[in-house]
């Protein structure tokens, strides 16, 4: 009985299937890790391009505004409704989610909506918006009423490209 004991425990046969196994399991288990970890690198990398073209396109937008502003006219800019996308001061702007695409219409009405103006003809993404607060005259400014005096502006791009979201918010002054 001690010799058949002995001849089953030095017994080898076999073990070799099972070591081949346990290797072939874990190498398993390392490419599938590694799939999952590929796949979430290349999910981050196209959620950094979105981000950026948001970003830049949202920031043209805005800049886009200031050349706007700046090559207007003192009386397109003294009357608001020369420009679409132009919102007068104490307009109901601080009750609207900016980030709602709902709330940016083509014209400012009382509902609380926020005029804004697409980017010109030529322009590559037509989600892309810019709009304007004017917030009034800058304080500290001249009181002589024969200078020019400084309004100061809000200026918003916004960019809503492939699931994206971006909106840049400049401050804009003007002496006119």
């Amino acid at each position: 009985m001690k010799n058949r004991i002995k001849l089953i425990i030095n017994n080898e046969e076999g073990s070799l299937i099972v070591i081949t196994l346990l290797i072939l399991t874990l190498l398993t288990l390392i490419g599938t890790g590694s799939l999952r970890n590929s796949r979430t690198e290349s999910m981050t990398a196209t959620n950094d391009v979105i981000f950026k073209q948001n970003l830049y396109q949202g920031e043209s937008a805005a800049v886009e505004n200031a050349s706007a502003i700046e090559t207007a006219t003192r009386t397109q800019l003294m009357s608001v409704a020369s420009f679409d996308w132009l919102n007068a001061s104490g307009t109901l702007f601080d009750d609207i989610d900016i980030s709602n695409p709902l709330n940016w219409t083509d014209s400012y009405s009382e509902q609380g909506s926020i005029a804004y103006a697409q980017m010109p003809a030529g322009a590559t993404e037509t989600n892309t918006r810019f709009l304007a607060i004017e917030e009034g005259k800058v304080e500290g400014g001249s009181l002589d009423m024969s200078t020019s005096q400084v309004y100061s502006y809000s200026l918003y791009g916004r960019s809503n490209m492939n699931n994206g979201l971006s909106i840049i918010h400049l401050g804009y002054r003007k002496a006119y």
